[in-house]
């Protein structure tokens, strides 16, 4: 599944398609991800651990755009990259387009994503920890970040 700025429509120029994904078996998923795109211009293959769950990730360039493609053995639905942009959207619906427009800004000053978001709605902490703990948060709950947020 297509994840982060693009599908959210923050992406910038620079920005990556970012691809989670529901595996198996992660060491098979490596080789098909070598066998597939070992060849791609930048090709690197790396296993590390994202939110506690090891994962298998794989990046690479293709047709002037970079990719990055994240394999968990759990459920896309639980993975850290689908939990926030499902709160990200969220957010920006409930926040209107200067909401979008100001994140975008943050990303072209040097933010990550998620470290924009935290910026521009002043959320305390961890950007990433944050994000994940609002999955679950109402409607109410986001709405008064977004009432706290500039504009």
């Amino acid at each position: 599944m297509l994840v982060g700025t693009v599908p959210l429509g923050i992406d910038l120029p620079t920005s990556d398609l970012d691809i989670v994904c529901e595996v198996g078996a992660l060491e098979r998923f490596a080789e098909i991800l070598r066998d597939a795109y070992g060849g791609y211009s930048g090709f690197e293959l790396s296993r590390q651990p994202l939110s506690g769950c090891p994962a298998v990730l794989a990046s690479f360039s293709s047709q002037g755009f970079s990719v990055e493609l994240v394999g968990q053995a759990i459920p896309i639905a639980k993975q850290s990259a689908y939990r926030h942009m499902i709160v990200e959207e969220r957010l920006l619906r409930f926040a209107g387009p200067a909401a979008r427009e100001a994140i975008r800004a943050l990303k072209r000053a040097g933010f990550e994503t998620e470290p924009a978001f935290a910026q521009y709605f002043k959320l305390a902490g961890d950007p990433y920890r944050v994000l994940s703990d609002l999955y679950d948060a109402s409607a109410e709950v986001l709405r008064c970040l977004v009432g706290d947020a500039p504009g």
